[in-house]
Order: structure tokens, then C-alpha cells, then sequence
């Protein structure tokens, strides 16, 4: 499922990053910011560069970059 890489639930990353649920899922189907792994049930499992990326646009967005200009930015 996740290749050797760590993977994190989204709770997880609520955690590490800040972002709320919404927040996280608003990004992935708006602004396709993420594509997480998905477990047989379903679950999303995110990588270690997501929440990478998922850190990077809070800290942009807090200082006034529109989620829009920032989501697909590697």
C-alpha cells in the first residue's frame, strides 16, 4: 500500500500540521494539493511530503497567499 514509506492518518496530520479536517479535505478535492493513499476501507493515508506541503501552505496562506496560487506548487 504505501511502498516502505511512513504514512500518517489524517488525524495524524491534523496534529502535525494545523490544519484542520476540512481544511485537508477542502485542499485535496479543490485544489487537488494532495492525492493520499487510500486504504482498502477507504481511509486517507498521507505521505511524509505531504504533510511537507501541507505545513508549507498553512505557513503561506497565514501570510495572506490564496490556497489557490500555493496548492499545486511542488
Amino acid at each position: 500500500m504505501s511502498n516502505g514509506q511512513a504514512t500518517y492518518k489524517i488525524r495524524q496530520v491534523i496534529d502535525l500540521t494545523g490544519a484542520s479536517e476540512f481544511l485537508l479535505r477542502a485542499w485535496e478535492d479543490r485544489y487537488s494539493a494532495f492525492t493520499p493513499l487510500r486504504t482498502k476501507t477507504g481511509r486517507r493515508l498521507y505521505t511524509e511530503s505531504e504533510i511537507l506541503k501541507a505545513r508549507a501552505i498553512m505557513a503561506l496562506t497565514s501570510r495572506g497567499l490564496r490556497v489557490g496560487d500555493v496548492a499545486q506548487l511542488g
